[in-house]
Formats: C-alpha cells, sequence, structure tokens
C-alpha cells in the first residue's frame, strides 16, 4: 500500500477578504445614494411641472369665464340689463381684490320656474374675492348669478367658485382715453368701457416635504395671468393708446 505524501498541498478556495466586502459595500450605498439623490430630483421636478399645469389650467378656465361674460355684456340702457360697477379694493395684507358687478345674457334657461319667480334672459353677475375657510391666507374668486332682474348685487345668487388659492385680482377698465381702478355706468351715461384689464395672481399647493416653505420660496411659486377683453357694446371712441399693457 503505498504511503501517502503528507507534503501534498491541495489548491486553496479563491473567495473575497473581508475588506474587499467592505469596500464592495460602500461603493454599492454611494452609488445607490447617488441613484436616489437623482431620482428625488426627478420626482420632484415632475410634480412642480404638474402643479404648474394644473395652476394654468384653472387660471385659463377662470378667465375663459370673465371673458365670454364680459363681450356680451350689453349696454345698461334697459330695464333688464342692469348697471357695471366696478370697485378697486383691497384684501388680505394690502392685495387687490377688485369687485365688478354687471349683467350679461343668461346660457341655462329656467325649465320650470316657480309660479312666484321672476326670471329674465340676463344674469346679475358678481365677481368678488371671497375668503378661503378650508385654506387660510388664500382665496376664493366666486362668480354670483341670479336671473331674477329685481335682485340687487348685494344679494346672493347663485354662486361658482372659478379659482381657488387667489392671492389678488386686479382690474382696470379704458375709456377711450387712458385706464382707470373703478367703473359705475350711472355715473357715465350708461356707458361700458372699451376693454377691461384682468390680472389674476393664484399660490399653487406645493407637495408635503416636511418642511414649512419660505415666503420666498412661495412667491417664486406664484403663477400670474392678465388678459384684455374688449367690450363690442361700448360705445366709447379710442382717443390714444391708454398706456401699456404687460402680458405675464
Amino acid at each position: 500500500m503505498p504511503r501517502q505524501n503528507r507534503n501534498l498541498r491541495f489548491p486553496r478556495a479563491h473567495g473575497f477578504t473581508l475588506l474587499e466586502v467592505i469596500l464592495a459595500t460602500v461603493v454599492t450605498a454611494v452609488i445607490s445614494a447617488a441613484l436616489f439623490a437623482s431620482l428625488s430630483v426627478a420626482f420632484g421636478t415632475k410634480r412642480t411641472a404638474e402643479d404648474q399645469v394644473a395652476g394654468r389650467a384653472q387660471l385659463r378656465s377662470a378667465i375663459e369665464t370673465i371673458r365670454q361674460d364680459l363681450i356680451s355684456v350689453p349696454r345698461p340702457t334697459g330695464l333688464l340689463a342692469g348697471p357695471m360697477i366696478g370697485v378697486d379694493s383691497l384684501i388680505g395684507a394690502g392685495a387687490d381684490g377688485d369687485y365688478l358687478a354687471y349683467s350679461t345674457p343668461a346660457v341655462v334657461a329656467v325649465a320650470e320656474p316657480e309660479a312666484d319667480s321672476i326670471d329674465s334672459d340676463y344674469e346679475q353677475v358678481v365677481l368678488f374675492l371671497a375668503e378661503d375657510p378650508d385654506d387660510p391666507g388664500y382665496h376664493l374668486l366666486v362668480r354670483s348669478a341670479t336671473r331674477n332682474p329685481l335682485t340687487t348685487f348685494e344679494q346672493p345668487g347663485e354662486q361658482r367658485i372659478l379659482a381657488r388659492r387667489v392671492v389678488s385680482m386686479s382690474l382696470r377698465y379704458y375709456d377711450g382715453t387712458g385706464w382707470t381702478d373703478q367703473w359705475d355706468s350711472t355715473q357715465l351715461e350708461d356707458d361700458l368701457p372699451l376693454a377691461v384689464e384682468v390680472v389674476l395672481v393664484v399660490q399653487p399647493p406645493r407637495r408635503d416635504t416636511g418642511r414649512e416653505p419660505s415666503r420666498g420660496e412661495l412667491e417664486q411659486d406664484r403663477q400670474a395671468v392678465a388678459v384684455l377683453i374688449p367690450m363690442p357694446a361700448s360705445q366709447l371712441e379710442s382717443t390714444g393708446t391708454g398706456g401699456t399693457f404687460n402680458l405675464f
């Protein structure tokens, strides 16, 4: 029986040392952290873009509703077409919160009016900002309308929220020679302005980031839209440019 060679060496299995495992773990962690940071930035940018698009869509819808109203406003000379009253006012910490009342043709007819109701083909409309009870510090843009020609503009009508988180609403009126901050057709021979400038500023909602945004960040997020709306029923004639108009 042959003798075993005690000096015979078997090849040692190859593997990773503890140092190699630690280095690999550290490198993997660094790469994972970098990828997570990149994905976080990408998702944050996506959410911000979505918020901005949603805010812009809300503003466009509100402005389009106001535009459709104003281009149809008749000259307030009849019984059913009430006066156009624009009031320059402030809200909150000195922000513009203008108020506008006017008559415009009613779009939806009443199918079965009550016996004692009085309805006309015109709506008496009021545009105004109201504090939002569910979102302190911001306002709702409200369109209040009634089809009763005997109502006053101070009486509530059917209210529709056109926009939320409104910071300010500024209105100006072009009288043919320049811009004014107020309008009262009862004092202006029952006439309308040639055009109305509407400027809305809203604050889009911020996603929960675990911290309170600074005032500078909030102001940077604000969205503003401005539009110049002609008033076809006006009998005024333009004699000048009336200044400049800035479109956001």
